[in-house]
């Protein structure tokens, strides 16, 4: 995202929410990795759907969670596509998913021990268990990317603090 983007979307919030400090500096380093269009509309959401936003609340860890738009199937309707993929193509077919977290949570319980299966509910519980775990693990990537986490300006500005904060938990700068 540009900086001006972020700029703006940070003017709309504080108009929207005047009450509320923002660390611009913070909110930068840990928000810039997201795309411009996912970025405003996640201010949007914010704007649209909160009456109120306290001190404490996460600023960053909002507008992440509202930037993401994913493509995520829930876990019923990949189950579907699985059962449908069955009929078309069979034990020795090739089946092809909407989604990789599909192909994958298929590939965890086994193509051909699930067309073959003579108890299917059980192998749609271990299906539903394996892609609800890749799921969260993925969306969890997608709101902190491990980019983030690895950030160098970020680490500088965790020194910062901790420089400016000693021991006892105040700040040096009051």
């Amino acid at each position: 995202m540009k900086k001006n983007s972020f700029e703006l979307g940070m003017g709309l919030f504080a108009r929207a929410f005047p009450a509320k400090e923002i660390d611009l500096e913070l909110c930068w380093e840990m928000t810039k990795d997201i795309p411009e269009d996912a970025y405003i509309r996640s201010i949007k959401r914010i704007m649209a759907g909160h009456k109120e936003i306290f001190q404490s609340t996460n600023l960053i860890a909002l507008i992440r969670e509202n930037a993401v738009d994913s493509t995520i199937p829930n876990v019923g309707d990949a189950w579907a596509e699985v059962l449908r993929e069955m009929a078309r193509t069979g034990s020795y077919g090739q089946p092809k998913f909407s989604h990789p977290l599909i192909t994958q949570a298929v590939q965890g319980v086994g193509w051909r021990s699930m067309c073959m299966s003579e108890n299917i509910g059980v192998d749609r519980a271990h299906f539903y268990r394996i892609f609800d775990q890749l799921k969260d693990r993925a969306q969890r990537e997608e709101i902190v990317p491990q980019k983030l986490i690895d950030n160098k300006q970020l680490q500088r500005l965790i020194e910062q603090t901790t420089e400016r904060i000693g021991s006892d938990g105040v700040d040096k700068r009051v």
